[in-house]
């Protein structure tokens, strides 16, 4: 039965491919959060722009333009900080993305070394099995000459 020596090597690798996969996907998830609340920032903007656009028309009070400037300037705000936001998360995904990749191919690397190893056991054991064939096949040669040997002296 073949044994790898690097078994528990390569156990340890995969179970940290697992957990970069999975910090990779958690933060992958908030990104996505994340530039969903910039979308709705964006939204709220534009549609507060167009209201204050539509307040030109009627009778508004100089409170009220006031009021929704102030808060136009609180959504800008909001909204550059969630760019920043969505930047930093989005730098951060590229980096758990850079050790996932990384922890894959070390995994796959041993992987490739197993399956040398598996393959390099097979060819010994076939080439074993074939040599004991052939010493087993001559031995029955040999004792067949000798039987024959025999019957010629008698």
């Amino acid at each position: 039965m073949f044994h790898f020596k690097l078994q528990p090597v390569l156990d340890y690798r995969k179970q940290i491919e697992e957990q970069f996969l999975s910090e990779f996907a958690d933060a992958k998830r908030r990104l996505k959060y994340e530039k969903e609340r910039l979308d709705l920032l964006e939204s709220k903007k534009k549609d507060l722009i167009t209201q204050l656009e539509s307040m030109g028309e009627g009778n508004v009070t100089v409170a009220d333009i006031s009021l929704c400037r102030s808060y136009l300037k609180r959504i800008r705000d909001d909204e550059s900080c969630q760019r920043e936001v969505v930047l930093q998360l989005d730098g951060d995904l590229e980096d758990k993305r850079i050790k996932l990749v990384d922890a894959i191919k070390k995994r796959k690397v041993l992987e490739i070394i197993k399956e040398k190893k598996t393959e390099e056991y097979r060819t010994n054991l076939i080439h074993n099995e074939r040599k004991e064939l052939d010493e087993f096949g001559i031995t029955r040669s040999g004792r067949g000459k000798k039987i024959e040997e025999t019957d010629n002296y008698l």
